[in-house]
């Protein structure tokens, strides 16, 4: 469980970082669209921290 945490906080991170690049070359449309999805990650992977207690297992 705490591999596909961090391999989801690891996709948001891209996707937010992709978002800042798009905004800077102007491409608003798709920069939207990578910030939703990084919102929807972190919110995912912050219910995931937040509903198992096991996520700090090794």
């Amino acid at each position: 469980m705490k591999w596909l945490f961090l391999l989801i906080v690891v996709i948001a991170c891209t996707l937010l970082g992709t978002a800042m690049v798009f905004v800077d070359n102007g491409i608003i449309r798709d920069s939207v669209l990578c910030a939703l999805g990084a919102l929807l990650a972190f919110l995912a992977a912050y219910q995931m921290q937040s509903r198992y207690s096991f996520l700090d297992d090794d």
